[in-house]
């Protein structure tokens, strides 16, 4: 799995923060508190995900059609629908 991209012209992507790290921190976050943690989404990078986020201006308004928006709503959702959630739990993570 991608961390994040950046789509190119020709269709091709460059994994700006290199591959599978999501998937590695969402297992280790599941060992670490023996509940299951899912990876919810990627979020691929755009011009216009980077100038919003300049200007404080969150991309689902701005721009709602844009990869970027649409990763971010769908994400949201499943947050949202999550009745168990892993609130109040240790997850016994230190740096």
């Amino acid at each position: 799995e991608n961390m994040s991209w950046l789509d190119q012209a020709d269709g091709t992507r460059i994994n700006i923060f290199g591959e599978g790290g999501g998937a590695d921190v969402a297992s280790r976050l599941s060992l670490l508190s023996g509940t299951e943690v899912p990876v919810l989404g990627q979020i691929p990078m755009s011009v216009a995900l980077r100038e919003g986020s300049d200007l404080g201006q969150p991309i689902i308004a701005s721009h709602p059609s844009d990869p970027a928006a649409l990763a971010i709503t769908e994400i949201a959702k499943k947050i949202a629908n999550d009745r168990l959630g892993l609130a109040g739990k240790k997850l016994r993570v230190s740096l």
